[in-house]
């Protein structure tokens, strides 16, 4: 009930209109939903934030398979200069979108592969 007030209160105070509701304590059936949105809202950012975090994750593990290719490429085995120029220059552009719109899980799985592609791309050439 604690947790209830204090959302309805800060309801309150950006909804004006909301403080004629409040009838001597009691939540009403609109108080209610009100807070159910405001639980649904944090559970939703939480998962939102979470799945970025795992995105980042298997974004950078897929750019470890580059090393291998670097590998092959400095034992004389030279592997196509396009799939690493392609992603110098796809995680380049999604690296520095991420940065401006300060979007860190873009940014962070997105920079190694600007590095290993780039690695890669010298190696085969």
């Amino acid at each position: 009930m604690a947790v209830a007030a204090m959302v309805r209160a800060s309801e309150i105070r950006h909804r004006p209109w909301a403080a004629s509701s409040c009838r001597k304590g009691r939540l009403l059936s609109s108080d209610v939903d009100v807070i159910n949105r405001a639980a649904s809202v944090s559970a939703s950012d939480r998962f939102v934030r979470w799945l970025g975090w795992m995105a980042t994750i298997t974004g950078v593990l897929m750019f470890a398979s580059y090393l291998d290719q670097i590998q092959l490429n400095l034992s004389g085995q030279k592997g196509s200069v396009i799939q690493p120029l392609a992603t110098v220059v796809n995680c380049g552009l999604w690296t520095t979108y991420g940065a401006l719109r300060r979007d860190w899980p873009v940014s962070f799985a997105n920079a190694p592969g600007i590095v290993l592609g780039a690695l890669s791309l010298i190696t085969a050439l």
